[in-house]
Order: C-alpha cells, then structure tokens, then sequence
C-alpha cells in the first residue's frame, strides 16, 4: 500500500488587497478560499490573479468570525486550513509619512487574533514591512507573538530580502511563519541569483521598447511612461545611467529642487537611475 498522501492545504488571505498573497498560496498549491478586504477597488484584480478565490468586501473590524466561518464553510481546528495576515504597513514603513493617517490601520494584528482564536487555524502566515519587527518598542508583534506561542503554535519569523527568493529587487520584509500542527516551521531557505538584474528583466531585449514620456500602452503589458516637465525631462538627461543620481545637476539654478537644496544627506535615490547590473532598489534611503 502506497505511503498516506498529505492532505491538501486551503487558505484565507486577511487584508488581502489585489491578491499578491493569494496568488503566492495558489502558485504552491494552496487552494484559496477567499480574500477579505475593505477596499471595492481592489476585487477586479483580485479575482483575475486568484481564480477560484472569492473576494469578500468587508471592514476586518466589523466582520465576525462565525459570520466567516458561514460564509466560507469553515470549522474550527482544521489542521489544513491557513490563515495569511498581511496587514497595512504605512504606519510602520521608515518613510517618513504622515502617521496619524496610518495609525488605524496600525494595529490591525489585532483583529487578526480574533479570527484566529475562533477558528485555530493549523497554519499561519504574517508578512509585513521590517519595522514591525525593528520598532519592537510600539510594536503589537511581541504580544501577538506571545498570544500564539499560548494557543500551542510553534513560529520560526524574521526579516528576509526578496532577492534571494528569485526576484529582481533588493526588498527586505518581514516573514513569520507558524503551525499548531507541525513540530517545527522554517522560514523558506534562501537561493541567492546572480542573474537577477536589472538587465536581466527590462530593456529593448526584454520587449520593453523606448517610449516617449507621456506614451499609455492601452494593452495588457501596460508599458506606459508618465508625462514629464520640460526641467524633469532634462534632470533625467543629464543623469548618468547606471546608478547616476540627481547630484549631477544639484548646482543647477533651474533644475535643482528647493526641497533638496543644500540637502544631500536626504532620499538620495530621488531622480536617481537603477544600475543595469545589480537587483533594483527598494528600500528608502535613511533620513
């Protein structure tokens, strides 16, 4: 008699805007149920990346958890069911934004809890930006940690970087993992790529041929360029490629920007150019 097979995994993807998640869970043979979210804009694109998946339009706050449960036929304690939780990040981006806009959504780990404490899901998947983790100090992640590690899930999270998972750009986030069914988690080992450049993926060889600025590619490769100023078109023009930046022309009267004047030490990749031979860059420059 052959060896048991494993039973197929299922998933609910929280807060899951147009279905990057989802759309990762299916790529590994997850079945997706649905992705919940607040925002109508975003079920177009989700249910073209997650066929199958159902979008649910609902604000996490105001939505119960046996409400979910009888909306997607779920029950409590399935050791094949997954949870993915990938909050609003602004709040905790170290970008200098506005935080009193994004301090709603901030703390959204917490609702979260509740749908997890209903339903013991067997498996978890939380994915954010660094600073949930580094700004430990206002962070909701050690006491979400410690409400898991009480409800018996064993967790492995950290901060990963895209580029050593196959993707052309320097992206650093947060990843953690866990599973009440499972003796141990692991984070996915990484498998750094040389050839993960810039070169690599854009370009003419790539069929990203020159446009003109201001060009909308009405078909579905959507290789548009956004309409540019006289001064932004000549800011560009003298900026090396490959890595050149806007301190080429900072002396300039008439192109240097009065927000940066006498600014160097400041988002230092505004109006820069990627380097043809490394991954893009992602994250902002410290300020």
């Amino acid at each position: 008699m052959g060896a048991k097979s494993k039973p197929s995994l299922k998933a609910v993807d929280f807060f899951c805007g147009p279905g990057g998640m989802s759309y990762g869970l299916s790529q590994a043979g997850i079945s997706v149920l649905a992705g919940i979210d607040n925002d109508a804009d975003c079920r177009e694109t989700y249910v073209g990346n997650v066929p199958g998946g159902s979008f649910i339009k609902h604000d996490l706050c105001t939505l119960s958890a046996p409400e979910l449960g009888r909306r997607l036929r779920l029950r409590q304690d399935d050791p094949t069911l997954v949870f993915a939780g990938c909050s609003p990040c602004q709040f905790w981006s170290k970008i200098r934004t506005d935080r009193s806009k994004s301090i709603r959504t901030a703390f959204l780990l917490a609702q979260f809890q509740r749908f997890i404490r209903h339903f013991l899901p067997g498996f978890l998947v939380i994915e954010n930006v660094p600073g949930l983790l580094t700004r430990e100090s206002k962070s909701i992640l050690p006491g979400f940690v410690r409400f898991l590690e009480k409800l018996d899930y064993v967790l492995e999270d950290g901060i990963i970087n895209a580029v050593n998972y196959g993707v052309p750009q320097n992206r650093k986030r947060y990843l953690l993992v866990g599973s009440r069914v499972s003796e141990s988690v692991t984070l996915p080992p990484e498998e750094p790529n040389a050839t993960l450049t810039v070169r690599s993926f854009l370009g003419p060889s790539n069929g990203f041929e020159k446009i003109a600025a201001g060009y909308r590619d009405e078909s579905d490769f959507q290789h548009t360029a956004s309409a540019m100023s006289a001064e932004n078109l000549e800011r560009i023009r003298l900026t090396p490629k490959s890595g050149g930046n806007r301190f080429v022309w900072k002396d300039n009267d008439m192109l240097q920007i009065p927000a940066y004047r006498g600014r160097d030490d400041i988002f230092r990749d505004v109006y820069a150019r990627m380097y043809w031979d490394r991954p893009a860059p992602s994250d902002p420059p410290k300020s």
